[in-house]
């Protein structure tokens, strides 16, 4: 059986022991001593991880609380009392996204825009298709047909004289 995890995230864990000393330095009745800061904290990391997931993302709300407590508590608190100061999460940020459907002149605009660059690309390809050279071996073969007709002129010119 797998047991529960009694850790607070490092970031968290450090604001405990900021809000720890900060109520420690207030001197409050029943403040432990200071020697016992380190056991205390402990004693707390085991409280509020009691039943309780936290996330490093958490951190800003234990230094909110701690000040809450630190301004608000009369006698050193019990982790409960840290609990109930505790502000609630930050909302998650909303992204909105809305679609519209194109109007009729958007509409418009899209098929000018498509009709002209088609035109383009025709007149692009057409240019590029009258100045494409041959490639090598057509080249080859226009240039083994033109040694062949000088062949055979040659040949009827030397045959008629």
């Amino acid at each position: 059986m797998d047991k529960p995890q009694r850790t607070l995230p490092k970031t968290v864990f450090n604001e405990v022991l900021n809000g720890l000393l900060l109520l420690l330095a207030l001197r409050l009745p029943g403040t432990p001593a200071a020697e016992a800061i380190t056991a205390t904290a402990a004693a707390w990391e085991i409280a509020l991880t009691s039943g309780k997931a936290w996330r490093g993302e958490d951190a800003p709300r234990f230094q909110a609380a701690f000040a809450t407590l630190a301004a608000t508590a009369e006698a050193w608190p019990a982790p409960a009392a840290l609990l109930k100061a505790m502000p609630p999460p930050p909302e998650p940020l909303m992204i909105e996204y809305r679609h519209q459907k194109p109007n009729a002149e958007q509409l418009r605009r899209k098929d000018e825009i498509v009709q002209s660059l088609a035109h383009t690309l025709a007149e692009k390809s057409a240019a590029l298709a009258a100045t494409k050279r041959p490639s090598l071996y057509q080249q080859f073969l226009n240039r083994r047909q033109q040694l062949a007709e000088s062949e055979k002129k040659e040949r009827n010119h030397n045959g008629s004289s």
